[in-house]
């Protein structure tokens, strides 16, 4: 039997009604929503014994959705619990991403380390506010809290202190630590890098009302357990003296890390709404079927300041092909210390980290061009021998398009033209690459390598060349329009 009116949709009207009383500020008692539900039940249940057995996964099919549908309604209303809600809707097949009592994070005062940290030094401790990175690089020491802490080494991490120490001055870094942890409690996504250096910095730039250090043991034992990205260790996990800047990019791995960490559960979350009445009446979060990349409302639209990008162009002098321009994300910029000198401005290095490098590199039109010299020497010896040469005239025809064109690899690639041609490798010994910066992040890191290889040492040899720097750093010769 032809299942003709929507049984489920009537019963998710039903689950849903008092949600709907609730999010008009209708004061719901608890019983008008179960009986509600329990007639909600009746209904489905009379369906069943009407329509027979076979009438069932139609309306289960309809009564999940209008379930997820009723649930966004009815965890609005103040006095009707989650739990309630998830245990009716259950049988049509809605979970719950997280369980009542079941938090990945902790709401509640400061850290047992931060506690003890403002007590030793005269504070008050108290919980952290939202904006409390932020709000700490504007306090000014005062008569009763006239000091600012520092830290001690309790090993080998000198490195760490001059690392922390930086960032602890670092505006937009506070900003986005504070912006990334509310937005993780918003959505229940556990980020212990995150607080970790957010309660350490918000110490640090906080004036306290005696003098003294901490250590940064509590970072320390967070970064332990990340996981570097391209099988690089872990920098803690050997206990010897480090590189400043590998732990800098050590700390911004993981930021990143537990940034896309919250964006991919913001995701599930808006997956999930889309799919009930609040996403049938909210704006659309979807484009062409897929989740939008970037949202951004309600404060969402966090992005690590140290995130830019770098773009490279590669050409053939021999033939003049030029590649098309390739993108990179950027974290810091490596410039290297000119030899031969005692002084040299910060734009020296950086314009030769612009400056146009001779490389070795296999030109596509070059091997395009082989390949289509070898096709026609194929083509003469087979008319030579009096066989078939339509199979080769016809690759050389394809080949001589993509000359005539100036089509990239990219293209030839996408359209597929040369497929069935193995194409000759030719290598170019008249290429350039060149490095630019097409967009500057909101805070450029840069890295001054010193590492000098001098011949006959037997290793390397530190360039104590002084690099001089302005207060500001034009970066439009590096390619960026910012300043």
């Amino acid at each position: 039997m032809r299942l003709q009116p929507t049984w489920g949709a009537w019963a998710g009207v039903l689950v849903g009604s008092s949600g709907v009383l609730a999010a008009n500020e209708v004061l719901v008692e608890p019983a008008v929503l179960l009986t509600s539900v329990l007639a909600a039940g009746l209904v489905l249940l009379a369906c069943v014994l009407l329509l027979g057995p076979s009438a069932w996964p139609s309306l289960q099919h309809e009564a999940r959705l209008w379930s997820s549908m009723a649930l966004d309604l009815a965890s609005s209303a103040a006095a009707v619990p989650l739990s309630l809600g998830t245990v009716i809707l259950h049988p049509f097949g809605y979970r719950a991403r997280t369980q009542p009592g079941t938090r990945r994070r902790t709401r509640g005062p400061a850290p047992k380390w931060v506690r003890g940290a403002y007590e030793r030094f005269g504070q008050e401790p108290g919980p952290l506010p939202t904006d409390a990175a932020t709000a700490a690089l504007r306090m000014q020491p005062s008569s009763e809290s006239p000091h600012f802490l520092g830290l001690y080494n309790p090993g080998v991490y000198c490195f760490m202190n001059s690392v922390v120490q930086s960032l602890s001055s670092v505006a937009a870094l506070a900003h986005f630590l504070d912006a990334l942890t509310h937005m993780a409690e918003r959505y229940d996504v556990p980020t212990p890098v995150t607080d970790t250096l957010r309660e350490l910095l918000v110490i640090l730039d906080t004036p306290q009302k005696r003098r003294g250090a901490l250590a940064p043991k509590q970072l320390v034992q967070v970064l332990g357990g990340v996981s570097q990205a391209h099988g690089m260790r872990t920098l803690l996990s050997a206990h010897q003296q480090q590189d400043a800047q590998e732990l800098a990019l050590l700390i911004l791995h993981a930021l990143d890390q537990e940034l896309g960490a919250v964006q991919r559960e913001r995701g599930l979350r808006l997956e999930e709404q889309s799919a009930g009445l609040r996403g049938a009446t909210a704006p659309s979060t979807l484009a062409f079927g897929h989740l939008r990349a970037s949202l951004g409302h309600d404060g969402d639209d966090v992005a690590n300041p140290f995130r830019g990008t770098s773009a490279q162009r590669t050409s053939c002098a021999r033939c003049g092909y030029t590649e098309a321009i390739r993108y990179f994300a950027l974290t810091d910029l490596s410039l290297v210390v000119p030899m031969g000198v005692r002084t040299c401005t910060l734009e020296q290095c950086l314009g030769a980290w612009t400056q146009l490098e001779q490389i070795e590199w296999i030109c596509h039109r070059c091997s395009v061009a082989a390949t289509l010299a070898r096709e026609k020497a194929e083509v003469l010896r087979l008319e030579a021998a009096g066989r078939d040469a339509s199979p080769a005239a016809e690759r050389v025809q394809r080949l001589a398009y993509v000359l005539q064109q100036g089509l990239h690899e990219s293209e030839v690639s996408e359209c597929a033209i040369l497929d069935g041609i193995r194409l000759i490798r030719e290598p170019s010994e008249q290429s350039t690459k060149q490095v630019m910066l097409a967009r500057a992040p909101r805070v450029l890191m840069l890295h001054l390598n010193r590492s000098a290889y001098v011949y006959g040492s037997l290793g390397a040899t530190k360039n104590n060349a002084r690099v001089v720097f302005p207060e500001l750093l034009d970066v439009a010769p590096g390619g960026a329009c910012t300043v």
